[in-house]
Formats: structure tokens, C-alpha cells, sequence
């Protein structure tokens, strides 16, 4: 097997292809160009699109050209896939600033700052000048609707009480349209995708087959679930955001470090750079320690690394490492931390005799003070070292000399509170 397929198939990145044998033939023929597509909804990827990242990234390690396409004009629609109800239309304005956005990040992510090896193309480019009718003549004659019915995606979307318009049914022509185009003007013969895109992915082979006899492949990795079996990509807050006005490297890099251990080696092997062999290698070292948290920390530093940068990440990791340790904080560590992490700050006269379940709301760590008092009755939460209870207020003691404290739900959420 090709070395790409090898290791897609090692990482657990290979879930189904159109025809692996020919796909395996073609990529030792020499470059061979795949493309992959993210929709504009919003002017940041989230975490949840690091792995068709990821996958370009590995597609031009090992020889080959990424093209990434940015869903200029499908993102007026929305596919269905995954969906309960219809996506809400974006306006032009609206789209305009989401795609600039997706076009920085996917340069940066993937590597397009290099001119060889990745390309970024827009599908409003070639769909947008195509009228009604032209397009219902040259490619809706080649798809029977009771095909479209019976997706998966579509076929559970007729099943809910929100039902399926035709604008979303459409998707699948547009997404097949999309690698007939790229196929005849960009060269591009493969489509990679989530197998939730099975569905799409196979109907443009197939269209592409009809209407030029062109052959194509479709290769799809598996959706991404923790061991739990919810959803990867969200946290407390909603989603992680790569843009870090959105989300907070320091909160970027706690989403990785906070990862379970029955899904750690996972997350490595499809979002780190290390080898599988050394995947392996510190996994043997996690398993002896898992206290230790080896393999989350390593996780936590390469995928930081990649999002925001090596300097981001370390500074992160500092400001992590002195939020969660027990020793007292000076005053300079204290602005260290709150420069990544933020923190509570308030005068000390203002501080001090507050009830400490109001601070644990004001901070984010509990939902409500409903909330802050059933943890904290339970002794989930902390104040320095002190577990406190519901009556409990800060008081001098509980303040560093540097006039800073920590205050924790749990041992993995903790804020800073800073008396000024």
C-alpha cells in the first residue's frame, strides 16, 4: 500500500474508499491532487475542522497536492449532513468576511506561505456565472431523485418533524458539480472527506463518470467521537475556536490537556505530528504514569503549536503550569497567568469578605449560584488549599503574598482571582 493510504490507515484516518486498489496504483504514479472543502459559516474554523487539516497536511508530506476549497457559494445553501434543521442563509457581506478568514487560517494551518504543494480555491468562482437552467440541463439530468432520496443524509432528514427543502436536497449536485469543475479545470482527481460525506463524495465520482467518462476516487475518514461517545469539538463554553479571539489559546491548549485518557492516543495519532512510532513510545511512558498526564501534555503542546504558534504554546503552558500548581504565586507569576488565562480582579477592600460561591459564578467555573452552591456543598470547591463550603467568604489568609489566590471546581477548572 501506498505510503499515504499506510499511514492514513495507521493514524485511523481510513474509514472507506470509492476504489482503494486503483487509488493505491494512482498515487504511485506520481503527484496526484485531492481536494477537500470547508463551508463559510463563520469567519474561524473550530477544532472540529483540524482534521481535514490535518489530512492535507499528511497529503503533501508525502508528495501530493492539497487543494483546499472554501464553499463560497455552497455556504449559501448548507448541506444537510449532520443537521436537524436548515442552516440560516448568510448574507454576501457576511460571507465575504467568513471566507477571507477561512482562507488566512487554511494558509497558515496547511502551509500555502510555501507556493509549491497547496492551493486554495473558491466554488463561488465557477458556480456563481452558471444560470438555472443551464445547470438543471447539463448536470440535474444526471441524478434520479430516488438516489438523492435514499442518502442517508437526506433520508433522515425527511424522517424529522423539520423535514428537507429542496434548496438543501441540492447540495449533492452542487458538491458533485464542484469535482466535475475541479477534475476539468484544476486537474484535481481525488475528494477526501468525514464518512458523514460518503453519501456527497460518491454521487460526484459517479457524476463525473457519466457526464466526461472521468474517473475519480473518494476516500473518507471516520467521524471523530470521544470513547463516551459525545461529540468531539465542544467544550463547556461551546466551540473551540481556532481564531484566538474567539478562544483563548490558554482555553485552546486546556481543551487538548483535558483530554480523557481513554482518548488521548487517539487525538495524537489524528492531530499530532509525531510519528505513529512515537506515538507508540509515549503512550508505553503514559501508561505507567498516567497521573502524569505525558500524553495529554504532549498533545496539548503540538496542536497549540500548530494553531497559534511554538512561542504561544510555551508561554500557555507556563501560565498553566503555575495556575495549577500549589505553591503560592508572586505578584509577577500572578500577571503571567492573568495575561493568559484572565482573572478576577477587584480592590482588596472589595474583595475580601465576598462569599466565595458568588466569585466561583463571576468567574465561569459554576453555571449559577444554584449551581456554585450544590458543588460547593458536595466540597467541590477550593480556595488556595482550603476546600470551602456555601457560607464560606475569601478572607486574608486565603490571599498569596503577591495578593493573588486560586480559586478551582474540580482539579481540572481553576481561575485566578487577583486582589489589586
Amino acid at each position: 500500500m501506498h505510503r499515504l493510504l499506510d499511514e492514513l490507515q495507521s493514524r485511523g484516518l481510513l474509514s472507506d474508499c470509492t476504489d482503494l486498489a486503483g487509488l493505491d496504483d494512482r498515487l504511485r504514479q506520481g503527484p496526484l491532487r485531492v481536494y477537500v472543502g470547508f463551508d463559510p459559516t463563520a469567519p474561524s474554523l473550530h477544532v472540529g475542522s483540524l482534521m481535514p487539516l490535518f489530512v492535507a497536511r499528511l497529503v503533501r508530506a508525502h508528495g501530493h497536492v492539497p487543494v483546499l476549497l472554501v464553499g463560497g457559494a455552497t455556504g449559501m445553501i448548507g448541506d444537510p449532513t449532520g443537521r436537524s434543521d436548515e442552516r440560516n442563509f448568510l448574507t454576501e457581506p457576511e460571507l465575504d468576511a467568513n471566507r477571507a478568514g477561512l482562507r488566512e487560517q487554511m494558509c497558515r494551518l496547511v502551509g500555502t506561505d510555501d507556493p509549491v504543494g497547496v492551493e486554495v480555491v473558491d466554488n463561488r468562482s465557477w458556480l456563481g456565472p452558471i444560470g438555472l437552467l443551464e445547470f438543471l440541463r447539463d448536470v440535474g439530468c444526471h441524478f434520479r431523485v430516488g438516489d438523492m432520496l435514499a442518502r442517508d443524509s437526506v433520508r433522515s432528514r425527511l424522517d424529522a418533524e423539520s423535514g428537507l427543502s429542496f434548496t438543501e436536497l441540492s447540495y449533492q449536485l452542487l458538491q458533485a458539480f464542484d469535482f466535475w469543475w475541479l477534475h476539468e479545470n484544476a486537474v484535481v482527481e481525488a475528494q477526501m472527506g468525514g464518512s458523514d460525506q460518503w453519501g456527497n463524495i460518491t454521487a460526484g465520482v459517479e457524476f463525473m463518470r457519466k457526464r466526461s467518462g472521468a474517473r475519480g476516487f473518494g476516500l473518507v475518514w471516520p467521524l471523530l467521537t470521544k470513547a463516551d461517545g459525545s461529540k468531539f469539538g465542544k467544550s463547556q463554553s461551546g466551540n473551540v475556536w481556532l481564531d484566538a479571539d474567539r478562544t483563548r489559546p490558554f482555553d485552546f491548549w486546556q481543551f487538548w490537556f483535558n483530554t480523557d485518557d481513554d482518548d488521548v492516543e487517539t487525538m495524537l495519532l489524528q492531530f499530532s505530528p509525531r510519528s505513529v512510532v512515537a506515538i507508540e513510545q509515549l503512550m508505553v511512558e503514559h501508561r505507567t504514569d498516567p497521573g502524569a498526564r505525558s500524553a495529554q501534555r504532549a498533545l496539548a503542546e503540538d496542536v497549540t503549536s500548530w494553531v497559534h504558534g511554538a512561542q504561544a504554546a510555551a508561554e500557555v503552558e507556563r501560565a498553566a503550569a503555575l495556575l495549577f500548581s500549589p505553591e503560592p504565586l508572586s505578584e509577577a507569576d500572578a500577571r503571567a497567568v492573568a495575561s493568559q488565562a484572565g482573572s478576577i480582579d477587584r480592590h482588596r477592600d472589595d474583595l475580601l469578605g465576598v462569599p466565595v460561591i458568588e466569585l466561583a459564578v463571576d468567574a465561569g467555573l459554576c453555571s449559577s449560584l444554584g449551581d456554585a452552591r450544590r458543588v460547593a456543598a458536595g466540597g467541590g470547591i477550593r480556595l488556595g488549599r482550603r476546600v470551602v463550603s456555601v457560607d464560606d467568604r475569601i478572607e486574608p489568609r486565603d490571599l498569596d503574598p503577591g495578593g493573588a489566590t486560586r480559586l478551582a471546581r474540580g482539579r481540572r477548572s481553576v481561575a485566578l482571582i487577583r486582589a489589586l
